[in-house]
């Protein structure tokens, strides 16, 4: 029978088409089928520390980081009163809003 055969034995132009690494017996000879060796990696991975907790007024800079003169004051006398980041950027942005609504100050009368 034909079937007996191998494919190469057949055709010989066959090999020299598709290359003599579809007739390896044994994958494990095969490089890329092995598992690289183990390497150690080249850079030293930095010892975790705990960074420096920020004040209210560094996380406000940090949450809006366009703050103006007056809204940075602002944002250091709520600080000192006690307020979350979270109320001081609220109350900073109830400013830019009013702002932005009536842009100069109204005059009486």
């Amino acid at each position: 029978m034909v079937d007996d055969k191998r494919r190469d034995e057949l055709d010989p132009g066959f090999r020299t088409i598709f290359g003599s690494s579809l007739f390896k017996q044994d994958p494990d000879d095969e490089p890329m089928f092995q598992a690289p060796e183990k390497q150690e990696p080249t850079w030293a991975p930095e010892p975790e520390s705990e960074p420096e907790p920020l004040t209210p007024v560094e996380e406000v800079r940090r949450m809006r980081v366009d703050l103006s003169q007056d809204e940075e004051i602002l944002a250091k006398e709520l600080a000192a009163l006690g307020h979350s980041k979270y109320e001081i950027v609220k109350e900073i942005d109830r400013g830019r809003r009013r702002r932005k609504n009536h842009p100069l100050p109204r005059r009486a009368g």
